[in-house]
């Protein structure tokens, strides 16, 4: 596949991404309120809807201009946006739609409503589009990739041990459990991330 032909692909992927999460965010918006918030899920998506806006400004200008070089910056912030809802995308697969019970549980939390999109087609199609359409940054920063979620984290568990919020996720409801179990789910969460961050570098730089 040529530069011209990526380009165009990527301004496409980009177009979807940001429809998606306008209309989910919308909806989420008026099904929980202020709720929102709390699901990583949902902010995960929102940050990958506005990194593919920036991202989309460039593509669209670079159609025009194809010696025009997407800024290092957004790149970086599209890495890990993917990187985000990656983690949503296999946390559902892997813990929540599982615990919610089998088939049903996958039924409920990827193909219906607004979950089609937050937890499946968003996540799906900006891995696609990071990996095989968008320009590479030069050195991705793992550790800024991982920075979302663990400041997610480290604001939820605080919220939870205050009883301002109830979860919204198992690992993370501290009276629920004990302590150090919450601990170590966000430690095997935030490794996860930390994996995608790597697995995602390594095969972007590798194609």
């Amino acid at each position: 596949m040529n530069e011209e032909t990526k380009i165009k692909f990527a301004t496409i992927s980009n177009v979807v991404i940001v429809c998606m999460v306008l209309y989910s965010t919308v909806m989420a918006l008026i099904s929980d309120g202020w709720g929102f918030f709390q699901y990583y899920t949902q902010l995960s998506n929102l940050y990958g809807g506005i990194t593919a806006s920036f991202a989309l400004h460039y593509y669209v200008h670079k159609i025009k201009n194809p010696k025009l070089v997407v800024p290092e910056w957004c790149k970086h912030i599209r890495y890990s946006s993917t990187c985000c809802l990656t983690l949503t995308f296999l946390v559902v697969v892997f813990f929540l739609a599982p615990q919610k019970g089998g088939w049903n549980g996958y039924k409920t939390m990827m193909f219906q409503g607004i979950s089609v999109f937050t937890h499946l087609l968003t996540p799906i199609l900006s891995i696609v589009s990071f990996l095989c359409f968008e320009e590479k940054a030069l050195k991705p920063l793992l550790r800024y990739a991982v920075i979302p979620t663990i400041l997610y984290a480290v604001v939820l568990v605080i919220l939870n041990a205050l009883k301002v919020l109830t979860g919204p996720y198992f690992f993370l409801r501290v009276y629920d459990q004990a302590l150090y179990m919450t601990f170590i789910w966000c430690i095997v969460v935030i490794g996860i991330d930390f994996a995608i961050a790597f697995g995602l570098s390594r095969i972007n730089h590798t194609k």
